[in-house]
C-alpha cells in the first residue's frame, strides 16, 4: 500500500495508524510537486516496487496529472485499487483537456474502478433532521431562499455540512445557556471557563442533521457517516456507507450498487508464488507400480534368457 499526497494530513494520518495497528503494511509514502516535475519518478517507484492498493490524498487539479501519469506507466486496471480521499466534482476526469497532457477516453480508462471516500452529506432513508426538514425539503427552501433574494447559484455539495454547523452552534449555545444561567454572564475575561464548557457541550451532543448523525469525537472532529463511491462504466456509484458509532461498513445500503470487480474478485495486494502439492490417486499409483514392476521383471527374464543362450546360434 502506498500513500500519495499531503491533503487532509490528519485523516490521511489516522488511516496510516489504523492499518498499522490492523498489521497492514504501508510499502510507501510520498509526496510530489507539479511544478518539479518529478511525478513520472514517484509513480516509477509504485510501480517498480510492485504496490496495487493506492491512496491518494491530492485536490482535483492534481488528480488529472496524477491519472494521466498512471495511464502513461499503466498503473491502473485490473492489478491496481486506487482510494481518493475528498469530494471531486461530479465526472471530473471529462474536464482534463484543461489540466493535463491525456484525453478525456484516456483518463476514463485511467480512473475506472478508482474508490473515492468522503463524508456523507444528506439524510439516509426518509427520515427528517432535528429541524424537521428531509433531503427534499432542504434543497426546496435552499432553492427558495436563493431565488427570494434574487441570486443565480448553483447548489454546494456542502450545503448541507453548512447547515448543521449552524445547528450544532446553536444546540451548544443553548445548552450552555441552560448550564450557565444564561449567556448574559458570558466574560471575555472568563472564556476559558466557556470554552471547557462549549467543548464539554459538544463531547455529548447529538442529533441528526440534514447531512446526517452529528456527533463530535473527544478532539472535536465530527463523528459521522462516510460513504464510499466508485467509478463503474465511467459513472460515480454508491457501493458502501461506513457507520462509525458501531464500527460496521455496510455494502447493503439503499443507495448502494454491487461491486463490479474485473474478474469477478478483488485484485491480489501483491505478486504471490504458492507451492502447491499434488497427490497422485492411490489406485492409479499402485496400478502403474504393479505395471512398472511386471515390466521390469519381464525385462530382467528376457536379459537372463539371452545370456543363457548367447552362444547358440
Amino acid at each position: 500500500m502506498v500513500v500519495i499526497g499531503r491533503c487532509f494530513g490528519n485523516a490521511v494520518h489516522t488511516l496510516q495508524s489504523t492499518i498499522e495497528a490492523a498489521n497492514i503494511k504501508v510499502a510507501l509514502t510520498t509526496s510530489f510537486r507539479i511544478q518539479d516535475s518529478n511525478l513520472p519518478d514517484k509513480m516509477r517507484q509504485i510501480k517498480d516496487n510492485d504496490i496495487r492498493i493506492i491512496v491518494g490524498s491530492f485536490s482535483e487539479d492534481i488528480a488529472y496529472h496524477v491519472f494521466c501519469e498512471a495511464y502513461r506507466q499503466q498503473i491502473y486496471g485490473l492489478k491496481y485499487v486506487w482510494l481518493l480521499v475528498g469530494d471531486f466534482t461530479s465526472q471530473w476526469w471529462e474536464k482534463s483537456h484543461n489540466f493535463s497532457d491525456c484525453t478525456v477516453q484516456e483518463l476514463t480508462e485511467a480512473v475506472n474502478g478508482y474508490f473515492a471516500v468522503n463524508s456523507l452529506n444528506f439524510i439516509v432513508g426518509n427520515s427528517k433532521s432535528t429541524s424537521g426538514l428531509t433531503n427534499e425539503k432542504f434543497e426546496a427552501q435552499y432553492d427558495q431562499k436563493a431565488n427570494e433574494m434574487n441570486v443565480r447559484v448553483t447548489r454546494s455539495a456542502h450545503a448541507p455540512q453548512m447547515y448543521d454547523t449552524v445547528w450544532t452552534i446553536a444546540l451548544t449555545l443553548q445548552a450552555a445557556a441552560n448550564a450557565s444561567g444564561g449567556l448574559e454572564n458570558f466574560r471575555y475575561e472568563n472564556g476559558t471557563v466557556w470554552k471547557s464548557l462549549f467543548f464539554d457541550i459538544m463531547g455529548k451532543l447529538t442529533f441528526q442533521g440534514v447531512s446526517g448523525p452529528v456527533s463530535f469525537t473527544d478532539t472535536g472532529d465530527r463523528r459521522g457517516i462516510s460513504a464510499f463511491t466508485r467509478c463503474q462504466n465511467g459513472v460515480m456509484t454508491s457501493v458502501a456507507l461506513y457507520y462509525p458509532n458501531n464500527d460496521t461498513l455496510s455494502l447493503n445500503c439503499k443507495e448502494c450498487k454491487p461491486l463490479l470487480w474485473t474478474d469477478g474478485r478483488p485484485p491480489a495486494d501483491k505478486y504471490s508464488v504458492v507451492i502447491q502439492r499434488s497427490l497422485i490417486d492411490p489406485v492409479a499409483f499402485y496400478t502403474i507400480s504393479a505395471l512398472c514392476g511386471a515390466g521390469i521383471f519381464l525385462a530382467l527374464v528376457f536379459l537372463f534368457f539371452n545370456l543363457l543362450n548367447l552362444r547358440r546360434r
